[in-house]
């Protein structure tokens, strides 16, 4: 078995996973996993129409407030009894206080519409799966340039020599390590990668790249592996209007602010999108005149007469089978009009394809989720450049993707943070191992690294810094010394003023309250902790009175979970706030237990990311008893012993 057989295996056993917890957790938490955010219950729904993109658009609402994690973008399941006895998936586009509008991409079942207590569960999209192993097929059988990228990747050929280019900087006011990035990527024939360790402008640099080689008039794609990060990226670009970008993927997962910049806005702001509606509009009213007509040849009706049949009967006037002639007419006349309403929705499909097509060649740079980069309306399109961003959080067949669309390819990322997550633990060494990782490993002459961070105060970003980086980060001057400064003058408890003060790293240590253990809760593998929750919610508390920016982070689901009930602060998971920044970061390590055991907690790279996203002020609460026998934590309390305030309750 070759490298990418075992990666389209590795793929399917990974959805497999993927599935099957989707599914348990649905079995087990049918009742809780409204609580939990990710289900809503008690839906009637509403049939809004369709849009472009032949999507079938239905609202569902409820008279309680909805509170729920499912968010524009997700994949749902739609059910209105046993979930796991239902196939039926949409995309959910918008989400509001007491309702939900979803999109199917099929003709959906009356009951949607028409039942009461529909039910809606979070869910997976296979469809990314499906495009990721039919993106290791194309590099398996890769010819041309193709066959190139191909024979680097696995190390058959070596990338051509850098030849660094000296350019004119459209962002004058970027770093030297930066201009250096750009002008060898730029001067790069198939490959080269920019590492940026957190706060360094990996995604400034990018965009860099990018324009530049839109201005020596190359098509271009940019992809990113989740749609924040595309929208991120895309929102970089659009500040430069000299070039046409157009944002594919479904309207719903686009933010807000950059929808006129979407293929979906485009399109329906064409001139030629008006002989589309048109076209629809005339189909919609044959459609109500076919519904007029009272008599549907239903099975039941034709007794088993083929359309053919209706018809010869109905225009010799004549019944048949204890049909009467005037039921045939009509039958006959709804087939009729039926074959102009398909006839007419065919032709406004065929000219909807053909125009998004037209958008797709005519743009000049194409942006887009690594998964959207499949699409079949960019099949047989060839990008000069491909330019993958958090390329570092992306599987090797996630970059598959946009990759064999490509000639060149540019990925952005940092490999000394979190890697995708790999459920099927069978299938981990192989897909946690990044492309980005084996590359940058592979060919260091072709990469580059950012030098200089823009996010952290100095003493949050040292630590990191000589861990993780070799000490080759500097902070910027903007950002050397800054901290954050509240009046206290109002706070009682000294302890809580001493945590809060300037100080830029404090470890909040629960090692001496008795009531500091963490909490295992029934049928779960995550862990909760209820003292460092209500350290968390008094200073969260402080901190939100006196309107500072805050994000309280957490490596456990259930500490997670837990906050969110006590409180409506945003609370995420480490994983889940990477890319992320605030001014405070309330960090919950939540471990504390008598055998000193803190599980993928030692993960360095998960701790990396934990203490690199405060830009002022960085607050870890955890247990010192239960954290010292692990050597990176034990380095750490040792730094802020030195740089910080260790703090005991």
């Amino acid at each position: 078995m070759n490298f990418f057989e075992k990666l389209y295996e590795a793929i399917e056993l990974e959805k497999e996973a993927e599935i099957q917890a989707m599914k348990n957790e649905i079995k087990l938490y049918k009742k809780e996993r409204e609580k939990m955010g990710r289900a809503i219950t008690g839906l009637s729904g509403k049939y809004l129409g369709r849009e472009i993109g032949n999507l079938y658009i239905v609202k569902f609402g409820r008279k309680k407030d909805i509170k729920t994690e499912i968010s524009s973008g997700d994949i749902v399941l739609v059910s209105k009894g046993d979930p796991l006895k239902s196939d039926l998936t949409a995309t959910v586009t918008e989400v509001g206080k007491k309702y939900i509008i979803v999109s199917f991409s099929e003709k959906i079942p009356v009951w949607v519409y028409k039942s009461k207590n529909i039910r809606l569960d979070l869910f997976l999209n296979e469809i990314t799966f499906k495009r990721m192993q039919k993106a290791i097929l194309k590099m398996n059988y890769a010819e041309n340039e193709l066959k190139i990228l191909k024979n680097i990747f696995t190390g058959k050929y070596k990338p051509t020599p850098i030849k660094k280019e000296k350019i004119k900087f459209f962002d004058n006011s970027l770093n030297k390590s930066q201009k250096e990035a750009v002008e060898k990527a730029i001067g790069s024939k198939e490959i080269f990668l920019i590492h940026g360790p957190p706060g360094t402008g990996k995604t400034r640099t990018l965009t860099e790249i990018i324009i530049q080689e839109a201005k020596k008039e190359k098509k271009v794609l940019v992809t990113a592996d989740s749609n924040a990060a595309t929208d991120n990226i895309l929102g970089n670009l659009i500040k430069y209007e000299t070039f046409k970008i157009c944002r594919l993927g479904h309207p719903g997962r686009v933010d807000e602010d950059l929808k006129k910049h979407s293929l979906y806005y485009i399109a329906e702001n064409h001139e030629e999108y008006k002989e589309i509606v048109k076209i629809r509009d005339e189909a919609m009213q044959l459609s109500e005149k076919r519904d007029k007509i009272g008599i549907k040849p239903t099975p039941q009706n034709r007794r088993g007469l083929t359309d053919e049949q209706i018809e010869k009967y109905a225009l010799k006037d004549r019944g048949t089978r204890g049909i009467f002639p005037d039921v045939m007419k009509k039958m006959y006349e709804w087939i009729k009009i039926n074959n102009e309403v398909q006839k007419l929705f065919d032709k406004a499909r065929e000219m909807e394809e053909e125009l998004i097509k037209k958008i797709i060649e005519e743009y000049q740079i194409i942006v887009s989720t690594n998964s959207t980069s499949g699409i079949d309306e960019l099949e047989n399109i060839t990008f000069d450049v491909v330019v993958i961003d958090e390329a570092s959080q992306s599987t090797e067949p996630s970059c598959y993707i946009p990759i064999t669309h490509g000639k060149k390819i540019i990925m952005g990322g940092d490999h000394r943070q979190l890697p995708p997550t790999i459920l099927n633990k069978d299938v981990e060494n192989i897909l946690s191992k990044t492309l980005f990782e084996r590359m940058i490993n592979k060919y260091p002459s072709h990469s580059a690294i950012l030098k200089v961070q823009y996010r952290m105060n100095d003493k949050i970003m040292q630590f990191s810094n000589q861990k993780f980086y070799n000490g080759i980060l500097r902070s910027a001057d903007n950002v050397y010394n800054q901290t954050l400064t509240l009046d206290l003058s109002e706070v009682n408890d000294e302890k809580t003023k001493e945590i809060l003060d300037t100080t830029p790293i404090v470890f909040v240590d629960t090692s001496a309250n008795p009531e500091r253990f963490e909490i295992y809760k029934k049928g779960s593998k995550s862990k909760y902790n209820p003292l460092e929750a209500k350290i968390v919610i008094e200073l969260a508390t402080i901190l939100k009175e006196q309107n500072v920016d805050f994000g309280i982070i957490t490596p456990y689901k259930d500490q997670m979970k837990y906050l969110k009930e006590k409180t409506d602060f945003y609370v995420n998971t480490v994983d889940g706030f990477q890319g992320r920044e605030n001014d405070v970061i309330i960090l919950s390590l939540t471990r504390s237990n008598d055998e000193g055991t803190i599980g993928f907690l030692k993960d360095e790279r998960r701790l990396n990311v934990a203490i690199t996203r405060a830009r002022k002020k960085l607050i870890i609460i955890g247990d010192i008893s239960t954290l010292k026998n692990y050597p990176l934590f034990d380095e750490l309390i040792n730094y802020i012993s030195l740089h910080g305030k260790i703090i005991s309750i």
